[in-house]
This record gives structure tokens, C-alpha cells and sequence, in this order.
């Protein structure tokens, strides 16, 4: 956002951006649709912005970016269903109702101090179930 408003201000002419260019790039900011990512390997919370119109494909190689986890490595899995990369849409999650994430190809788990914004809840229903 921070390079948006800048360029809106951009003392240079050339450089500046049109106020019809800048709410149409603040409305692609805004339409994001955020996902919650528990990636379990790090033991920590991811948070991915995406179009609503992405596929489960296209947050894989976001989540790629993001963590360093190859595609093919990726389990991802969200009330007990694995997510397929034919899955069309992403599923509405929240902080408490993340998607789980796990690098299969690493078996180790990080443990840190755990924050507080974890979602212990959905843990303890993961591993008591």
C-alpha cells in the first residue's frame, strides 16, 4: 500500500500515477480474500491475500514463495479433506478454522515459543481426533 500512496504523490510527473489508476489499484487490494495457513513444520501461522477467483493450484505456489515448501511437498488440508490442486476454490477459513500445511518431505517440527494468536483450539481438535 505503502508504494501505491507514494507513487500518488510522486513529485515526478512521470513517475506519478492517475487518481482513476490509484482506486483501481487500492480496489484489487481491497477485493483480497485472506487465507489462514497453520504451516506445522515451523509451528506458525501463515497469512496469504489471494483473488477470490484463485485456485488451490495457484495458493500452492504462493505458499511456495512463502515458505520455501515445493509444490509437490505440500500437504495441505482443511477439515479433514486434503485439498487437490484441481480444487477450484479455496475454502473460507479463520483463525480458528485454518488450513493445515505440512512439507512432506520434512519430518521435523520446529517448536518456538508459542504465540498467542495460534489457533489452539482447532490444534487440540486436530490431535484429539
Amino acid at each position: 500500500m505503502c508504494p501505491l500512496l507514494a507513487s500518488l504523490m510522486e513529485s515526478n510527473p512521470e513517475k506519478k500515477i492517475s487518481y482513476a489508476d490509484y482506486f483501481e489499484k487500492a480496489q484489487r487490494i481491497v477485493s483480497k480474500k485472506k487465507v489462514h495457513i497453520f504451516f506445522v513444520n515451523k509451528v506458525e501461522p501463515v497469512r496469504v491475500y489471494i483473488d477470490p477467483k484463485n485456485s488451490a493450484e495457484e495458493l500452492r505456489n504462493l505458499l511456495k514463495e512463502l515458505t520455501g515448501t515445493s509444490v509437490e511437498n505440500q500437504v495441505l488440508l482443511y477439515r479433514e479433506v486434503l485439498l487437490q490442486d484441481d480444487d477450484d476454490d479455496v475454502p473460507e477459513t479463520t483463525e480458528s478454522c485454518p488450513i493445515f500445511m505440512w512439507d512432506s518431505s520434512n519430518f521435523e517440527i520446529e517448536w518456538k515459543k508459542l504465540p498467542n494468536e495460534l489457533p489452539r483450539e482447532s490444534i487440540k481438535m486436530f490431535l484429539t481426533s
